[in-house]
């Protein structure tokens, strides 16, 4: 009765030995692989949020010259704009030269708001 016990217990303990190291053969070089990937995750998650602060920075800092560029743009714009003409102030040199007449003033405007039809400038004859 021992014999047999003996060697079921030797049968089993050769067929789970065996088992876990064919598991083994499988799984440690599945751990190995997880364990690099995982690693690359956190490295580059890293230098990810560096690139990215470092992107950020520079943003703020050409949005900020940006800012002041045309901040000063503007100051210097508004200080010349007395000297500067008034552009259509005078819509007499805008009106159309034009032999037609039509119901509606002959500005620049109204010319352009008028169908193609009727335009003095797209008139045949």
């Amino acid at each position: 009765m021992a014999l047999l016990s003996s060697l079921y217990f030797l049968t089993y303990f050769v067929v789970f030995v065996s088992m876990g190291f064919f598991a083994s053969v499988f799984i440690v070089p599945l751990l190995t692989v997880s364990f690099v990937f995982a690693s690359c995750v956190v490295i580059f998650g890293f230098l990810s949020d560096i690139t990215f602060k470092f992107a950020q920075v520079i943003y703020f800092k050409t949005d900020h010259r940006l800012k002041s560029t045309l901040g000063k743009m503007g100051d210097h714009t508004t200080k010349a704009d007395s000297r500067r003409p008034q552009v259509m102030k005078n819509y007499s040199s805008a009106r159309l030269k034009s032999a037609h007449s039509f119901s509606q003033p002959s500005t620049a405007t109204s010319a352009i708001a008028r169908p193609l039809e009727v335009r003095p400038d797209q008139a045949c004859g």
